[in-house]
């Protein structure tokens, strides 16, 4: 009798209607397997659903991958998990309670989403902060590829770290029972810390929220900060 070989196709997708518990439901699949134009996205995620507490594995970049695009795919993938922490920020973190972007009350962040700089309720200013590094981060202008990116593009994400960073400093020092129960799930704020350390894509100093018990914040400016507004982005006239 002639037997039929069966051809299993692994769809890795969600289905509508699946199941929060259901999600993710496909085995791994190698890097190197891997042939969309998402692929590295999909790494990325696929090492974060698998230990979200090794951030070592997660920030190692396959072997040959362009530099440029791990750390872009990265800090969208940041952006996209800092939402979470925003939603939940908007039950205590209102215009009234928070009207400015600070973290305790020695820094004080500038919003560059205004024609000039000024003072934004932190509310505000995260979601303007977050809704500006998504503009950036799709633009077709600067980043028209998900397989190569032109270092003058790359150069731009430093300034979105600075930028994004502040929501977990304002959270860390002003709603911190918010923040430690996200850090505690997610370990967010660790994996970018490392990152951005790692790519040397912001400076050590203004890294304020402590990543262990015996770390002091550095001393406070001695005057507010603009948001990087002299930055040649300014989170782009496209934010």
């Amino acid at each position: 009798m002639a037997t039929v070989d069966v051809i299993t196709t692994i769809i890795r997708r969600n289905r509508p209607g699946t199941k929060a518990a259901d999600m993710y439901g496909w085995p791994d699949e190698p890097f190197e397997e891997m042939d969309s134009t998402l692929a590295v996205q999909q790494y990325i995620q696929q090492q974060i659903r698998a230990d979200y507490t090794n951030i070592e594995a997660i920030l190692e970049s396959p072997e040959g991958q362009d530099e440029g695009v791990w750390k872009y795919e990265h800090l969208r993938q940041f952006c996209m998990e800092l939402n979470g922490l925003a939603v939940r920020l908007q039950s205590d973190c209102t215009p009234s309670t928070c009207t400015q972007m600070t973290a305790t009350e020695q820094w004080i962040f500038l919003c560059a989403a205004h024609k000039t700089p000024r003072e934004c309720p932190a509310i505000d200013y995260t979601r303007h902060t977050l809704d500006g590094a998504a503009s950036l981060l799709n633009s077709n202008k600067y980043f028209p590829s998900r397989v190569s990116i032109k270092e003058s593009s790359v150069a731009k994400l430093g300034s979105v770290c600075r930028r994004v960073y502040r929501i977990f400093s304002h959270a860390y020092f002003h709603h911190r029972s918010i923040y430690d129960e996200f850090e505690n799930e997610t370990l967010l704020c660790k994996r970018f810390t490392t990152y951005v350390l790692k790519y040397d894509l912001m400076a050590k100093e203004n890294l304020i929220v402590p990543m262990d018990e015996t770390q002091s914040p550095p001393p406070p400016p001695p005057h507010p900060l603009p948001d990087d507004s002299t930055d040649e982005t300014a989170m782009d006239s496209e934010a």
